[in-house]
């Protein structure tokens, strides 16, 4: 658990104020999901659209859908060849009414997107399905932490 103001979890005695949570699983041993639950960070920025990355050949285009309840789902990708992080990641978004954002987010160890493909554990329906889940909550911050001094 965390708050919009650190990048690392906070103290056991602070759990009760987090804006934040993010459960990482294991996929495949070099592979791994994250998953997060963000309430809305005051002036933060939107997460319901597409980034404006150039799309590598083969790489999954974008998608955004808008929900039923105003809710707007994205499915992205994205190739970060150059850090810890590198890898192929295959990312859904949920952004609710309320500005709070569920995303799962897929790491594979690949080296091309169809092989990134061919190796991904979890399709986007499943993310989606994920993220969709209402049983996914968090309850607010009993003292909500000031606003950021540069929101994300």
């Amino acid at each position: 658990a965390s708050d919009w103001n650190h990048d690392g979890p906070l103290p056991d005695d602070q759990v009760q104020n987090a804006t934040d949570w993010e459960l990482f699983y294991d996929v495949t041993g070099t592979d791994m999901l994250a998953v997060s639950i963000t309430k809305k960070i005051p002036g933060g920025l939107a997460q319901d659209e597409c980034d404006d990355l150039p799309v590598e050949p083969g790489q999954p285009a974008c998608d955004v859908n808008t929900l039923p309840d105003g809710s707007t789902l994205v499915t992205d990708s994205m190739h970060v060849m150059d850090t810890h992080l590198a890898g192929y990641w295959f990312r859904t978004t949920l952004t609710l009414p309320d500005g709070s954002v569920l995303t799962a987010n897929q790491k594979v160890t690949a080296d091309s997107w169809a092989q990134a493909l061919q190796r991904c554990v979890y399709d986007s329906g499943q993310t989606a399905g994920l993220v969709e889940d209402p049983a996914l909550t968090f309850p607010d911050p009993v003292v909500t932490p000031p606003p950021p001094a540069h929101p994300r």
